[in-house]
């Protein structure tokens, strides 16, 4: 069953504008430089395709976050759980559960814009929890092997928030697990301090990136991830405190010889 307990991401109407308002498309994100020689393969929009990749540069998302219809948590339903299918997914599709850890307000994730996940909590804390294991129209049950084995070789995980608002420091966890098999899997654990996000009442509008190596995934079971063989994947945000407003870009892979 996916687990709640490791819960890993003002107003949800206010927040579509804000979102929308400082939508740049990405223009004045920094990524890392990806060189490629005249025969190598081109750029990647799916983690698919990486089965099929000898030896090149290349930038893979797991989930472009697009089209996510609206999924939320509030005092009739504290916790919602959804399928969504796009071919466009690594898998296929993406599960998500949404929960207000307070029943009387809201938790909800969508997308504001293009390539643009939005999470935003109303007066509650709670959590949003993306899972990628595959089209098996199952939102509560992990597949862990529902990629089929997925060969990311070497390389590192951009993790990018486009603005967040932040009425409390230290307000927002972030969970990435990453499976080979229900054995054998490994999570990256950080909070807004990666971001340099160490003061409360913060707004950002720049994105800012934090780039993520296969070494700072703690086992957690087994022997861990492996890299070249990932069976499932997830995001889980969790917001330790109310007020929250955060949007983010598509988790990018980018692999190196």
């Amino acid at each position: 069953m996916k687990t709640l307990a490791c819960l890993s991401m003002v107003s949800c109407f206010l927040f579509f504008s804000a979102c929308g308002a400082f939508d740049d498309g990405g223009a004045n994100r920094t990524q890392p430089v990806v060189t490629q020689e005249q025969d190598a393969a081109p750029t990647i929009p799916s983690l698919e395709l990486f089965t099929d990749i000898m030896a090149a540069p290349a930038i893979a998302s797991l989930d472009p976050f697009t089209n996510i219809s609206a999924v939320e948590a509030d005092f009739q339903n504290p916790i919602t759980a959804a399928t969504q299918d796009d071919p466009e997914i690594a898998g296929g599709e993406r599960d998500i559960v949404v929960e207000t850890f307070d029943e009387y307000h809201r938790v909800s994730l969508y997308t504001s814009s293009e390539n643009l996940l939005a999470l935003a909590t109303s007066v509650s804390a709670g959590m949003a929890q993306i899972v990628w294991d595959g089209d098996d129209n199952d939102a509560t049950t992990i597949d862990y092997q529902g990629l089929g084995g997925i060969n990311l070789g070497d390389g590192h995980l951009d993790l990018t928030i486009h603005s967040l608002d932040l009425a409390w420091f230290e307000s927002v966890q972030f969970e990435i697990d990453v499976y080979t098999d229900a054995d054998n899997w490994s999570r990256y654990t950080g909070t807004n301090e990666i971001f340099g996000i160490t003061a409360e009442g913060i707004s950002i509008r720049s994105p800012i990136t934090v780039t993520i190596a296969p070494t700072e995934f703690i086992v957690q079971q087994g022997e861990g991830a492996d890299f070249t063989n990932v069976g499932a994947a997830s995001l889980t945000i969790t917001t330790l405190s109310s007020s929250v407003d955060l949007c983010m870009l598509p988790l990018e892979w980018f692999q190196t010889q």
